[in-house]
């Protein structure tokens, strides 16, 4: 029967602890339960590091959809009060048209009045 062998030795898994930050400590004083509990006090903190980081970058992502919610409102605001003001331009303009045609149709029968006159005086 083949024994298990472990994937790692001893001092690559102490090399591979000390490089992630972790530092077990084995002195008279202190036991394997007590590293422990500081391992669990470093991974709360850094799962509290983490909901952190969440939280900030939520708070950016709503204040961006915010931001970008408000801007496009605006834009359909200033898009609507254009095509209004446009639309009314238009009519204006077609007013003063028709005002212009009238206009045009009495000053020829003005002018058609005026030059029967004139040849009637010749």
């Amino acid at each position: 029967m083949i024994e298990n062998q472990p994937d790692i030795t001893l001092e690559q898994a102490i090399r591979k602890t000390k490089d992630a930050g972790i530092t077990l400590n084995f002195d008279k004083g202190q036991t394997v339960a007590g590293d422990l509990f500081q391992l669990q006090q470093d991974i709360r903190k850094t799962n509290s590091t983490i909901e952190h980081i969440k939280w900030v970058f939520g708070a950016i992502l709503i204040g961006s959809v915010f931001a970008t919610i408000v801007l496009l409102a605006d834009y359909a605001n200033f898009a609507s009060t254009a095509y209004i003001q446009f639309n009314q331009t238009i009519e204006e303009q077609n007013k003063d048209h028709e005002t212009v045609e009238s206009i045009k149709t009495d000053i020829e029968f003005i002018k058609n009045n005026l030059n029967s006159l004139n040849s009637g005086k010749k």
